[in-house]
């Protein structure tokens, strides 16, 4: 996996997100922009199935979402978030193929999508329940299923403090992210937990936006 997949220019996609937020609050179409700036699904593009349900666990307001619709329009996208505050900023920029529920792993549960998406929702959830939640998504996909994970990483020690200010920007200024301390592990301890709740795992490190790295682990069913 590489981190140029896709050659065309992708600003008329960006456009066509940041439109269906046009009505919402500043602070959400601030985040909503921030993200699409600092994050990319372009790198896992070649690995989704062109029809089919994707779910997007831990979709916030979802511009992924769209993003993912705009680039595959047959594929029906199901937006999973446990903040009902989120998922009422997001049900306002539905459209034909784009759905939001509030939920977290348990909503899983007899949807048998062929993917899960899951970006940066790992630093959210107390390492203690990354074990449930990699079973979790194991159950739900059945045995060709995939799941896509992401997480935003720094490239130099000294950049963690950076990450940490990021977070709590979120958290005390605009109140969007859950304030949990930001939490990783190495990625040979993240396939191990993968491996033990039935995948098997890859991962890529790709240059992101700014002082990060993407780290995707690609899981399938072992």
């Amino acid at each position: 996996m590489t981190g140029d997949t896709v050659s065309q220019d992708l600003h008329p996609v960006r456009r066509r997100v940041l439109r269906r937020y046009a009505a919402l609050p500043p602070a959400v179409r601030w985040h909503v922009a921030a993200r699409l700036s600092l994050c990319s699904v372009e790198p896992v593009l070649p690995r989704l199935p062109r029809e089919g349900l994707l779910v997007d666990l831990g979709c916030g307001h979802g511009q992924f979402c769209h993003w993912i619709a705009c680039r595959l329009p047959k594929l029906s996208v199901l937006g999973l978030d446990p903040c009902a505050r989120r998922i009422r900023a997001a049900r306002r920029t539905q459209r034909p193929k784009v759905r939001f529920e509030e939920g977290g792993p348990a909503r899983l549960t007899g949807l048998r999508p062929q993917v899960i998406l899951a970006m940066d929702i790992l630093y959210l959830c107390p390492k203690e329940r990354w074990p449930e939640l990699f079973l979790s998504c194991r159950r739900a996909v059945g045995p060709s299923g995939l799941l896509l994970l992401k997480e935003t990483v720094s490239r130099a020690p000294w950049l963690f403090p950076l990450i940490k200010l990021q977070e709590s920007v979120m958290t005390r200024v605009f109140g969007i992210s859950s304030g949990i301390p930001y939490q990783h592990l190495p990625p040979a301890r993240v396939r191990e937990l993968l491996g033990a709740a039935g995948w098997r795992a890859r991962t890529s490190d790709l240059p992101g936006p700014g002082p990060y790295t993407q780290r995707w682990h690609v899981a399938e069913p072992a």
